[in-house]
């Protein structure tokens, strides 16, 4: 997902990593041309990811991390090609599993979206639950204050990918190995294009679940674009934090506050942003949420994706859908 000058514009395709973290990619952009890429992912003891296109230097602004459980993937990056410089994007990637079922769709999922081109500035967010056989309904709201009850038929294929004509005619989304994630783009009709981050709700959520270092990276949409923000936070066991953020511009901002989780999972946090309302995933191991500054450059929406950390030292072998790659 892309926002700034090379905006509206979202990448989705197949991504195999060896275990010298090697890849082959090819990838279809919303404008309908195609890429083939290859590459090498660069992976740090502490999950810091970098990466090199071709025999390539490594790309000075690209950086990601995976989670924990590492079937997920999130990374910001800057496009400095000879197309659109200085368009913030956000990458977010899916582990594949071996197979899939209608089952796996079964539950309460917590949506989080957002736009860039046209019809941005605007996040949407709110709980749909899906039946064993794929129909959902829910209520969700936008950030202009409307709120939609939607309803419809989601479908997954024996390799994860999930189809829905009720959410857009184009709509393609991937579940994650772990089964508590999917990821999906599409393009409204006047060109805005979407990412939208959906999260399975679990049964109990405590203080003790926030407790942890978490990898943060959002993306920015609107007045405000072309705007990324990354970095590391630490959040003890009673909700306080702590860390230092890096901003697309090269400024980094130290932060602090507190953040509260409900019994259900939903995450708020007045020193983030008023608004700001996100949630965790059944596993604990993602966060997702969405905002709109109400200070410098008010009214901008984004999104914020937190992964918790873990060590990891070496690639893995295994196709990654990869929903978003830059220039």
């Amino acid at each position: 997902m892309a926002s700034g000058p090379g905006a509206p514009w979202w990448e989705r395709g197949s991504c195999l990593i060896q275990d010298d973290g090697s890849f082959t990619v090819t990838t279809t952009e919303s404008n309908g041309s195609t890429q083939n890429l290859s590459g090498t992912f660069h992976i740090s003891p502490t999950g810091i990811v970098t990466v090199s296109i071709g025999a390539g230097q490594i790309d000075p602004t690209f950086q990601g991390v995976p989670d924990a459980g590492k079937t997920i993937m999130v990374a910001t990056d800057t496009w400095d090609g000879p197309y659109e410089t200085g368009t913030s994007e956000l990458k977010v990637f899916t582990k594949m599993g071996p197979a899939y079922s209608q089952q796996d769709l079964a539950g309460t999922w917590e949506v989080n979206s957002l736009a860039s081109g046209p019809g941005a500035p605007w996040w949407l967010r709110g709980s749909v639950t899906v039946n064993t056989d794929g129909p959902f309904s829910g209520t969700l709201n936008e950030s202009n204050g409307t709120q939609d009850d939607v309803s419809g038929i989601l479908h997954i294929s024996n390799k994860g990918v999930i189809t829905s004509q009720d959410i857009n005619k184009d709509f393609r989304a991937v579940m994650d190995s772990g089964k508590t994630v999917f990821v999906g783009t599409a393009t409204w009709d006047d060109g805005t294009t979407y990412i939208s981050i959906w999260l399975k709700r679990g049964n109990q959520y405590s203080a003790s679940d926030l407790a942890g270092t978490w990898q943060i990276h959002s993306l920015a949409s609107g007045p405000g674009a072309p705007w990324w923000e990354r970095g590391s936070i630490t959040i003890s066991s009673d909700g306080s934090y702590s860390g230092i953020l890096e901003e697309s511009d090269g400024n980094q901002d130290p932060v602090s506050g507190s953040i509260d989780i409900s019994s259900e999972g939903t995450i708020t946090s007045q020193t983030i942003d008023p608004d700001f309302r996100a949630v965790m995933d059944s596993d604990k191991g993602i966060i997702v949420g969405t905002a709109t500054w109400d200070e410098w450059k008010p009214g901008t929406t984004y999104i914020s994706i937190l992964v918790k950390t873990g060590k990891s030292d070496t690639a893995t072998t295994f196709p990654w859908l990869l929903l978003l790659l830059g220039n």
